[in-house]
């Protein structure tokens, strides 16, 4: 199985954006997506520069139409995305939405990101993490990421 890991809300504002950067740097944050009309967005855009391996996305236009190209021709093996919200917050999150709202989760997901029992059930289960690029091109550039830095999440893969 392939695992693209997304952090979600990236660019809220700079203290959200310092919690996911925690988690790319210290987690397995494959991709982010960068929301272009908040607080953070430019404080973003110049943080996750430092991480070149890492996919970034543009987050907005839920209901923007239907993609045009067909998912099953351009993702040829079983690839798993999912998306979290790992950030930091601040007085702008907080008073942005309800207080019912899930606020203790985004700093939760932090920790689940970095967390060695999660990286380890990567390894046991020999799941490959890859970013958007790798799933839409075919390359293998996080994993040759994690090669590079001697990371244990790497999977080499037999030719």
């Amino acid at each position: 199985m392939k695992l693209i890991m997304r952090a979600d809300d990236f660019g809220y504002t700079e203290e959200f954006n310092r919690g996911t950067i925690e988690a790319v740097r210290n987690g397995i944050i494959t991709t982010v997506d960068l929301m272009l009309d908040t607080p953070g967005t430019l404080d973003a855009m110049e943080r996750i520069k430092e991480f070149p391996w890492v996919s970034v996305g543009w987050h907005g236009g839920h209901c923007w139409g239907r993609p045009v190209a067909d998912p099953d021709e351009l993702l040829k093996e079983e690839i798993v995305i999912t998306a979290w919200h790992p950030g930091c917050l601040d007085d702008v999150i907080f008073n942005m939405f309800p207080k019912n709202h899930f606020h203790t989760a985004r700093v939760i997901d932090i920790a689940a990101m970095c967390s060695p029992a999660l990286k380890q059930w990567v390894v046991d289960k020999q799941v490959e993490l890859i970013n958007m690029r790798d799933a839409l091109l075919g390359t293998r550039e996080y994993q040759n990421h994690l090669r590079a830095v001697g990371s244990s999440l790497y999977i080499k893969k037999e030719r």
